[in-house]
């Protein structure tokens, strides 16, 4: 029992890490893509 409350606390941890790296990636994408748009936009503005 106390082996399985182990493995059962690594299991949720490793898949809270993995979830909170996806949403990291998820926000450093949309970081990236708003500069991305920013830029353009300033450009067209710009011209």
């Amino acid at each position: 029992m106390h082996l399985d409350f182990i493995s059962h606390v690594c299991v949720s941890n490793w898949e809270y890490r993995s979830l909170f790296l996806k949403e990291l990636k998820f926000i450093t994408l949309g970081k990236t893509l708003f500069t991305r748009i920013s830029q353009r936009f300033t450009l067209f503005v710009g011209d």
